[in-house]
């Protein structure tokens, strides 16, 4: 009998790393690396069929869309600015979630220079 894995793509650094990782551990899913926090891979060691893979936000979407991982954590911004559609399904056995996730705040702040009044003769 062969072991599924799921493989869950969660991003490499930033906030966004460490407030994911903060989600599995108030569920108790503490995630541990072999190499320590620059790892590339971990593993909880309550869900031996997990695999974690670190990977780049932008870099999650991709290979969520592209199959190689089933689960993946990134930002809504970088989804919306990716030329991957997840939401499109590929077969009758692959279906997309969207599940929003409201533990990081994103504020924009744009900034218009002031036109400067010319000095004519």
């Amino acid at each position: 009998m062969t072991k599924n894995i799921i493989n869950i793509g969660l991003p490499s650094k930033g906030r966004l790393k460490h407030d994911t990782i903060n989600i599995f551990k108030e569920k108790k899913l503490n995630i541990y690396s072999e190499r320590g926090e620059r790892d590339l891979f971990g593993y909880i060691k309550k869900l031996p069929n997990v695999k974690i893979i670190y990977l780049h936000a932008r870099e999650c979407i991709e290979q969520l869309s592209l199959g190689n991982i089933d689960i993946g954590f990134s930002g809504y911004d970088l989804l919306k600015e990716s030329e991957f559609n997840i939401q499109k399904d590929r077969s009758e056995e692959h279906t997309s979630e969207l599940q929003s996730l409201a533990y990081l705040v994103c504020r924009l702040l744009l900034e218009k220079k002031k036109p400067q009044k010319k000095n004519t003769l």
